[in-house]
This record gives structure tokens, C-alpha cells and sequence, in this order.
């Protein structure tokens, strides 16, 4: 089995990149983006399920950036929830060439951040899944 990673970041940014939102990969533009996700992490472990067969476990870790004023109305987070709805659409209609993927869960961590000038409402979500 080839390393699947750099097929399954190009499926994220691809499927993320038809929204509105812009997306980054390992880095995020700091101005002029107050909505915007972020491939952050990926890992795999490789599985030998038989000696025909290997198996890898890949988690994926996508960030969901929202930015808002500090000051005055700082609006709500129905953006960022839009966002991450889109990021679990794209994972549930996932599929990738020469891989099979057997099984899927998806858990993700709500985090707000206070700056000087900014609120960041983030939600890390964790994507994992096997591939065949």
C-alpha cells in the first residue's frame, strides 16, 4: 500500500475548497480571512490485518477558524457551525482511488480564544478512519 496522505489532504482541500471557505493546508493566512479551515495534523499507523492485506488507521485533524471583533457585537457562531456541517458532509461522502475505507468516526472540540482586538471560535474536528 502506497501512503495514502498526500490523496487524502487533496480530497479535504478539494471538497472544502467548493464551499466559500478558503482552506489551508499546515498554515493560515492571518489577514483578510474570517472564516476559514485548516488541515492542522495527520498521522497514520500501519496495520498488518493479514499477510495479504495491510490496513492503515489515518486520523486527520481539520481546525475551523472563526474570526470576530472583541469589541461591540461579536455576532454568533452559526457561521462556524455551517462550516464544520460542510466539513462532516465532505467526510461522510469521502472516497478515495485504489483505497477502501472500512470504518469512520468523527469527534471534534469546541475552543474560544480572546485576543486584544479578536474572538477566535474554533472547532478542532478529528476525522479517523481505516483504509484497505
Amino acid at each position: 500500500m502506497n501512503n495514502p496522505n498526500k490523496h487524502i489532504r487533496k480530497y479535504f482541500f478539494d471538497a472544502l475548497n467548493g464551499t466559500s471557505i478558503p482552506v489551508f493546508d499546515s498554515r493560515q493566512a492571518t489577514e483578510g480571512s474570517n472564516l476559514c479551515y485548516l488541515i492542522l495534523d495527520q498521522n497514520n499507523q500501519r496495520e498488518d490485518e493479514t499477510k495479504c492485506n495491510i490496513a492503515t488507521t489515518q486520523n486527520l485533524a481539520i481546525e475551523v477558524i472563526q474570526r470576530v471583533q472583541r469589541f461591540g457585537n461579536a455576532g454568533s457562531r452559526v457561521a462556524l457551525d455551517d462550516a464544520t456541517e460542510s466539513l462532516y458532509l465532505a467526510f461522510d461522502n469521502i472516497t478515495l482511488t485504489d483505497y477502501q475505507i472500512t470504518q469512520k468516526s468523527i469527534s471534534d472540540n469546541s475552543v474560544i480564544t480572546y485576543d486584544t482586538n479578536e474572538i477566535l471560535n474554533r472547532n478542532i474536528v478529528t476525522l479517523t478512519f481505516k483504509l484497505n
